[in-house]
Parts: structure tokens; sequence; C-alpha cells
């Protein structure tokens, strides 16, 4: 969707690469909308700044969806992976349409223009694709979702331009909407990103999780874990004990506001689903002595993060292995 956080997305992950392998990567960010405008030093680290090429696309046939295909290929002569995000797919424009006879019939309804698009982008991947394959390269490429109009509305609300070859070449793709949004002090400091995996050539999984986006942080994938793992039971509410101040051979209970506002959830948008946030964690059940109300500051100043991600991993694969014996109730492989 518009606004939902997908160029955020895509260098978090360029990002989360540099941090992990350097400059065994080169990392190419095609801007066809010409709007990059983050901070890059301050959102994901000076290091990936340094390493991060952005590469504005200009208006003119040499950088047409076929001519941006030849320039990835010969950029990748020196055989060195390379980390490639494109955005957007929609802001590119096929060769033809460059061609001012074809452009005049496009506009007069004559030629179909997402034929053309369909086309141009069927040779982007078949041309960019092999050499990704080879020099051991990721490519994530950004689209965005329209509203479907007429009968099938009903049935599939939102579609892509650009034709089929965007999502059948894809090893994995994600349709990403937003959720609620993320208040603090009545005012909106970032959202909920709601992502949904369309098609997967890892497993086959169609699966559905949420995260965090906060313009001055980045994707908060701390605070998403630790709230997965609360809606799961695994990370418990807690609230401190009451204050007892002794006055005059009396015991007066000091209000708790913590325990009151335990299930109040401080994250809404209106219309959309409420997300419930506690105000106290409990972190002994996955094995971490907390007991607190920033869990999130915690284990990152702590070194826990990995802590945290071991438990998701656990028990996403119980639940995994939940559904699978649900549906075959015990039955073995045909296989060995």
């Amino acid at each position: 969707d518009r606004d939902v956080g997908k160029t955020v997305l895509a260098l978090a992950g360029q990002a989360e690469t540099c941090h992990r392998y350097g400059e065994g990567f080169s990392y190419d960010f095609y801007d066809a909308e010409n709007a990059f405008a983050f901070d890059v030093a301050k959102l994901w680290g000076k290091k990936f700044a340094q390493l991060l090429k952005v590469t504005p696309i200009p208006e003119n046939s040499n950088w047409s969806i076929e001519g941006l295909a030849l320039k990835i290929v010969a950029s990748m002569k020196d055989g060195k992976p390379r980390f490639i995000v494109i955005d957007s797919m929609d802001r590119l424009r096929p060769a033809s349409e460059y061609d001012e006879e074809t452009a005049k019939s496009i506009a007069a309804g004559k030629s179909g223009f997402a034929t053309a698009r369909a086309k141009a982008n069927k040779f982007f991947f078949r041309t960019v694709l092999p050499r990704v394959a080879e020099t051991g390269s990721f490519l994530i490429y950004l689209s965005q979702a329209t509203c479907n109009m007429g009968f099938g509305a009903q049935f599939q609300p939102k579609v892509r331009g650009g034709g089929t070859s965007l999502g059948y070449n894809a090893h994995i793709e994600l349709w990403l909407s937003q959720g609620p949004s993320i208040i603090i002090s009545k005012v909106k400091v970032g959202h909920w990103v709601i992502a949904k995996t369309e098609r997967s050539k890892d497993n086959g999984k169609k699966r559905e999780l949420w995260f965090p986006i906060l313009p001055a942080y980045g994707i908060d994938d701390t605070r998403a874990n630790i709230h997965w793992l609360v809606e799961e039971g695994m990370i418990l509410p807690w609230a401190p004990e009451p204050k007892k101040t002794p006055a005059k051979g009396k015991v007066y209970a000091v209000a708790d506001t913590a325990a009151k506002k335990q299930d109040e959830p401080d994250e809404d948008d209106e219309g959309k689903k409420k997300r419930k946030v506690l105000t106290g964690y409990d972190l002994t059940p996955i094995g971490i002595d907390y007991k607190g109300k920033d869990p999130f500051l915690f284990v990152e100043e702590s070194g826990l993060v990995a802590q945290v991600i071991a438990a998701v991993k656990a028990k996403w694969d119980a639940n995994e292995q939940l559904l699978i014996d649900k549906t075959f109730g015990g039955r073995k492989s045909r296989y060995e």
C-alpha cells in the first residue's frame, strides 16, 4: 500500500546485510521515484551510509526498464555479490514509451500501455535474474498496490500493474498494509505494518506478521518480537506491588497506575484492529531475569536480543509443528 514503509523495509534489509557481511556485498539503490531523502547514517549507521550507492534514474531511454536491466548486468561483470533495490518498478518506463509515435498511440488509446510494461518487465527478469543467481546477489523490487475496479474487486480488492512477471519471478512476494498507529502523548510516532506472504519458493507457506516502523528509529524488530511473545503467552503481564506508606499507625495503598492500565491499548487507529500493549512485562518465562516496563531497552542494553529471537524461533517452529500434527494426525512421511 501507499505510505506503508516499503522503502524502509528494503533499506533495512540492505543495512542488516551490511551489518553482518560488510563489504562482502555492494549495495545499490536505484531511485526511480527520485525521492530519496533518508538520513542513512542516522537510521542505519555510518558504515552502511558509506557503502550505499544511491542512483537517481533520469527520464530518458537509456534508463528504461530494458536499459536498467542492461546496466545492472554490466555492473555484475566483476562477479561480486550485490544487494540491489529498485524503488519502484511502477516508475520505470518501457523503452517503447520513449518513442514519440508509440507514446502518441498510447495517449490516444490505440496501443496498450500495460502490455508494453508487461513485455519490458519480462525482458528485465529474463536478463537480470540469471546474473543475480550466478553472483549470489539479492534483488528487491518494490511496487505499489492499486484498488481493483469492477466486479472482481469484491474478491481481489487490490492489484498491481506491470504484468504477472512481477509475482512469477519473485522468490518471496510480500504484500504490505498499514496497521494501527503508534501513539505517544497523543502524537503519532509510527505505525504497525501487516506483512502477508503471498508466495514463498522456500516453503510455500502463506503467513502474516506485524512489525512497527517509527520514522525516527526505523524498523523496531525488538518491539515486534516481544509483542508477539506476549500474544503467544511466552511473556507475561507484570505490575509492581503497590507501595505502602505508613502514617499515624495506618497503612495507605498508593494507586498503582500501571496495574490499572494493564488492559488498555496505547496503540490504536480508527476503524482498525486494536493491538493490546502491556505496561509491565515479565520475561522470566523465556529465561531472562527481568520484570519491568521497558523490556525493549533492557534486552538491547544487556545484549539479550539473540535470546529473544531464539525464543521467537522456538515458539514459531512449535506452532508450525502443531499445525502439521493437526493436519496429518501423526501420519509419517511417504518418503524416507
